[in-house]
């Protein structure tokens, strides 16, 4: 059974209230996450450096963390996502993966190498963690793609739309070009501390309107 075929399969069992589909259901589930466990332990490893971490010391934590969000993954996915569910599941267990290591104190004692984004820039870090990765990039960009729309159909005042001109310049340039922040400022004609801010409002702007790729409470 292909991969497609299987998570309908699955998806129609989840709604039987037959015991027997009902079980059916669990060992099927059981069974992907089984087959999956690889993904969170090659996602872990990518994302480790790029957070500062040690895998000496770090790996344990953050395998737990990934595989928590695989286990979610395999729960919400549909193939009518037109998303393959490796490159689903991997941009949501290094979403959840930042997400974690960003709010966890004892991690966050322990990094180093962090360049300057603050907490809310590094939370759509996921975004570079996938740069050499053309499954994984085509459906960030689509997700953004959807986002950046649904951001601007929601815009209704001229000061709104100016405001979201700046923002969608500095995400472009900080996701696009891999700019920083004073590059950034330089751009804009406003301080590196002002482009941040910018940067934020801007994710606030995204972050509702990236489900199902991510989990928007995260």
């Amino acid at each position: 059974m292909n991969e497609t075929a299987l998570f309908l399969h699955l998806r129609s069992l989840d709604k039987s209230q037959c015991p027997a589909d009902e079980r059916e259901a669990k060992s099927v589930r059981d069974a992907i996450i089984g087959d999956k466990l690889p993904l969170v332990t090659s996602v872990v490893r990518r994302v480790l450096p790029c957070l500062g971490l040690c895998e000496h010391n770090d790996y344990d934590d953050l395998h737990s963390e990934g595989t928590i969000a695989l286990i979610v993954s395999v729960d919400k996915f549909d193939p009518d996502y037109g998303v393959p569910f490796d490159a689903f599941a991997a941009i949501r267990i290094a979403h959840r993966l930042r997400t974690y290591a960003r709010d966890n104190a004892s991690l966050g004692s322990r990094r180093a190498g962090i360049s300057e984004l603050s907490g809310q820039d590094e939370d759509f870090g996921f975004v570079s963690d996938f740069a050499d990765d053309v499954t994984c990039r085509q459906a960030i960009q689509n997700a953004l793609s959807v986002a950046l729309q649904k951001v601007e159909e929601c815009l209704s005042t001229q000061r709104d739309m100016a405001a979201w001109t700046r923002q969608r310049r500095a995400l472009e340039m900080r996701f696009g070009q891999n700019a920083s922040l004073l590059a950034i400022g330089l751009d804009l004609g406003i301080s590196p501390e002002a482009a941040q801010k910018v940067l934020n409002r801007a994710f606030d702007r995204l972050r509702p309107h990236l489900a199902p790729l991510l989990d928007p409470e995260l």
